[in-house]
């Protein structure tokens, strides 16, 4: 064998370490592209996740704000109905009385 056959098999030795490198870093490049594609998909999903249970969290709040303002407000009901009461009792109680008065002095 001479030199000329020696340097071209280095030659094609080299070009297939060449061509396999550059196989080998394509497929990893691919690897890279679909990792990043399945890692995007997962954060957007993860987003989606928060997003829908921020929702839920925002509606619970309500409902739960809903609840407490119609006890709250039952509660003045109930306490507007008294003081209600109360006056109109009050009131009736000074109606009576001035017609008593007026009864007694005879100027009705």
């Amino acid at each position: 064998m001479d030199n000329l056959d020696l340097v071209k098999q280095i030659t094609d030795i080299e070009d297939d370490v060449d061509q396999s490198l550059l196989a080998a870093n394509n497929a990893a490049k691919e690897k890279i592209k679909t990792a990043e594609k399945a890692a995007r998909a997962k954060l957007e999903e993860t987003h989606a996740d928060l997003r829908n249970k921020r929702q839920a969290f925002i509606e619970h709040l309500k409902l739960e704000g809903e609840t407490v303002l119609a006890a709250a407000c039952k509660e003045a009901d109930k306490k507007n109905k008294a003081d209600r009461e109360q006056a109109e009792t009050k009131f009736a109680a000074v109606l009576e009385q001035l017609y008593r008065r007026c009864l007694e002095h005879g100027n009705c």
